[in-house]
């Protein structure tokens, strides 16, 4: 007999920091390079900054 678990995860896709919710993957990267951010994910792509 197979056990199995579940993981729950909440994730926040608007980066509402005093603006409208992001709504373009341009819209994401220009938030990215102006916060504090390491990382966004971008539909299947995980945007890193370096």
């Amino acid at each position: 007999m197979s056990t199995s678990s579940v993981v729950r995860v909440l994730v926040n896709t608007s980066f509402n920091d005093h603006e409208p919710i992001v709504e373009t993957s341009a819209h994401a990267l220009a938030t990215l390079q102006g916060w504090d951010l390491d990382a966004a994910c971008i539909g299947e792509d995980l945007v890193q900054r370096f």
